[in-house]
């Protein structure tokens, strides 16, 4: 019987600093956050003047507002949110609707021809942010056909080059 007491304090004194130590360190579970990814919204219906031509009509020089809006993305348990830095601006200018198809490929899903016209103040935010973000843009003065192109880089990943969004804007003479 006094073995059988020894073991049970001996056991007691082993399993005391385990408890402890477990209590001490307060195992917590990490916190998860969603994330949001931004997606361009398209430009104003009320600028698409002629339905077949699919092209959102402006002026030389004038300002459109781009605006990007979250969209829940996955959860993560990152202790800081990734920065987002969104690029945008206008490829072109193009005699013709379809010389600006001809020259920006959509199947590799970034551009192939034509030069940056203009181009956006970046916008910054983050991925936890979960609210709308918006810039303005100064339209070029000389006429023609243009694509409306971003970039959109998480923590500096991302596509090294403008992607179309395949929104059309044609300056009017």
């Amino acid at each position: 019987m006094f073995k059988h007491a020894v073991k049970s304090v001996a056991f007691s004194l082993l399993l005391l600093p385990l408890i402890f130590l477990l209590g001490a360190c307060q195992l917590e579970e990490a916190s998860s956050h969603v994330t949001y990814t931004y997606s361009i919204m398209s430009l104003p219906k009320d600028r698409m003047t002629n339905p077949d031509d699919h092209a959102y009509i402006y002026r030389p020089g004038e300002q459109v507002a781009l605006l990007w809006t979250p969209h829940q993305g996955n959860e993560t348990q990152d202790t800081k949110p990734q920065p987002v830095r969104i690029d945008a601006g206008l490829v072109g200018p193009f005699a013709t609707i379809d010389a600006l198809k001809a020259a920006v490929s959509f199947d590799n899903n970034n551009v192939l021809g034509g030069q940056i016209a203009t181009v956006a103040p970046t916008v910054q935010t983050n991925n936890w942010t979960n609210k709308a973000v918006s810039t303005n843009m100064q339209l070029p003065t000389a006429p023609g056909y243009y694509m409306l192109v971003q970039r959109i880089l998480v923590n500096n990943q991302g596509s090294p080059y403008p992607v179309p969004t395949g929104q059309i804007i044609n300056i009017l003479k």
